[in-house]
């Protein structure tokens, strides 16, 4: 092992104390090395040396004579007798006599951690301290490089740039130092603080002569160049530390603006970037693709894992619920679904990671309706725990030619079957009835409700909720909207609601948004209940209403096939 990787730093000063021997000259020198094949290997210790070995190494050592002694030079051989040298620990009880071999080599093993030290006749002669192995390392040395007497220096308040040798460059130019890129100027002066050209191409450089790369600030606009330094002046988009830019002719870059670009609209900020993913804009939130397209389209939206909805106008949903396909989300006042548990009026929901409500503790809040479509076999249990709290059940139907009044087969039973209303009345599930009118008079109305009303009496249960009369347009109905004007449509609706009110149910009125606004004079219904159908995220009449129909093409456990999804009054 070579000597630099043996001694390192000292811990414990070791002294070599040379006192004279009677068969060595006066300087003689105490010698070791780990290696005794290699001369260049062997070192000198006297007393101002501290020495550090490293445990479980085999060290050798000798005595030289460096000088003469009067009789003549001084030898191993010439006195006749070796010297024997004593090895003792920091525990004096603890010895080692070290004898010379046939070379007059002394091997020492340094097998103990601790300091040592190397007697003879008494007095010592060497010592040394044992480190762990591995415990220290030889130390690194790297080479040292020439400075270069390259770059950009300053003199007075000017800039010039000197070669490897030192010298001034004085030819006109480019030149790169530290990463920064410099144009000097004829007769060496580095151009500094201003816009300039060279050929085709514009440039600019700071007060330290740096030309400006990337995008930057100059006055009050923006600006970009290339890694080159050119300034680009042709209109177009570009992309700098992963940020998108739009560049108008002449090279500004757009900011703090909403501008159009083809079919797309863009936004950007007061620094130019363009806005990605949400962000707000004026009082709204809005959601921009990963290339600053503005979205324009109805729909839910993910982005950094949580959950938005956007009108077709592009503004996000704040503070409202909304629907996308069978579940319920509300977005929270910087339009992101809330998620865990949060309360909303004198509500409380609980919604998953993705923001569906899972739960609340208000009395309603999922239900279906129901008619002979979807069978007389519906598992009422598995409805229920499925997440639905009510039911509206059909009871009944007026024939649409003759206007008739029919019961639904499904919602009483018989003595081999019980009915939907039966069932979901046992199973916990919240009921209430609708019937599908034609009635074109106020009679026929009021005919049809007493025909509901029987229904539901014969049923033997109670009405949790509204009985409700079901108005919309059956293409060639006798009571379609080309048929009946909106004055006597109204007039019947309001019969049917009187009678039901009169016999000691709650009326309630069920019909589409587009029904409600144009074919019912609802002023004159004002009085009742409303359930609105519109099969979209939210709903647009601008009337008040109890319960919403937002999907026809619900899947609920307990029912095979598509059912109507309803949310009690939001």
């Amino acid at each position: 092992m070579k000597y630099n990787r043996i001694i390192l730093s000292a811990v414990i000063a070791l002294v070599m104390m040379l006192a004279p021997l009677p068969c060595f000259g006066k300087t003689d020198v105490l010698q070791y090395t780990a290696d005794s094949s290699n001369a260049e290997s062997w070192q000198s210790c006297d007393s101002s040396q501290s020495v550090t070995f490293e445990q479980n190494k085999k060290i050798y050592l000798r005595f030289s004579a460096a000088e003469s002694t009067e009789s003549g030079t001084s030898s191993q051989e010439d006195s006749g007798t070796a010297p024997v040298l004593r090895q003792r620990s920091a525990d004096t009880s603890k010895e080692n006599l070290l004898q010379p071999d046939s070379e007059g080599l002394y091997l020492l093993n340094t097998d103990e951690i601790g300091s040592w030290e190397i007697l003879y006749e008494d007095s010592v002669r060497m010592r040394f301290t044992v480190k762990e192995a591995n415990a220290i390392q030889p130390p690194s040395e790297k080479p040292s490089k020439p400075k270069s007497k390259a770059g950009v220096l300053r003199k007075g308040k000017y800039y010039f740039y000197r070669d490897s040798k030192g010298k001034i460059r004085k030819k006109a130019g480019f030149v790169t130092w530290n990463g920064n890129k410099y144009y000097v100027r004829k007769g060496g002066r580095i151009q500094t603080g201003k816009t300039f050209k060279v050929g085709k191409y514009t440039y600019r450089a700071n007060k330290k002569g740096q030309i400006k790369v990337g995008v930057y600030k100059l006055g009050k606009s923006y600006y970009y160049s290339s890694s080159k330094g050119r300034l680009r002046k042709s209109k177009g988009f570009i992309t700098w530390k992963k940020n998108r830019y739009y560049i108008r002719k002449g090279g500004k870059i757009q900011k703090s603006k909403a501008f159009r670009i083809g079919k797309y609209t863009y936004r950007a900020g007061s620094d130019g970037r363009i806005k990605v993913g949400v962000h707000k804009w004026g009082k709204y939130y809005y959601y921009s693709t990963s290339s600053g397209k503005l979205r324009k389209k109805a729909g839910r939206i993910t982005w950094k894992g949580k959950s938005y909805y956007s009108r077709k106008s592009g503004t996000l949903y704040t503070n409202r619920f909304y629907f996308s396909g069978s579940n319920i989300y509300y977005a929270g006042p910087k339009a992101a679904a809330l998620t865990g548990t949060f309360k909303v009026g004198k509500y409380t929901y609980t919604a998953n990671a993705s923001g569906s409500i899972i739960s609340s503790n208000r009395k309603y809040m999922k239900g279906i309706d129901v008619s002979y479509y979807q069978g007389k076999d519906i598992d009422w249990a598995k409805v229920k725990s499925g997440g639905i709290s009510f039911a509206f059940l059909r009871c009944g139907y007026s024939g649409t030619k003759d206007g008739k009044c029919h019961p639904d087969s499904t919602f009483n039973g018989d003595k081999k079957h019980k009915g939907n209303i039966q069932r979901a009345t046992a199973a916990g599930v919240d009921v209430g009835a609708y019937y599908f009118s034609q009635a074109r008079t106020v009679k026929e109305a009021q005919a049809e409700a007493a025909f509901a009303v029987k229904q539901v009496k014969e049923s033997g249960c109670k009405l949790n909720l509204p009985l409700v009369i079901d108005t919309e347009n059956y293409p060639g109905g006798r009571a379609s909207s080309s048929k009946l004007n909106r004055t006597k449509r109204t007039a019947a609706v309001k019969a049917f609601c009187d009678y039901v009110k009169s016999k000691g149910y709650t009326p309630m009125i069920y019909a589409s948004t587009s029904w409600l606004n144009n074919n019912l004079d609802m002023k004159k219904l004002s009085g009742y209940r409303v359930w609105v159908a519109q099969y979209n995220d939210t709903v647009t009449y601008k009337g008040s209403y109890r319960c919403w129909q937002y999907t026809s093409s619900g899947k609920v456990p307990g029912i095979s096939g598509r059912v109507d999804l309803n949310y009690w009054a939001l």
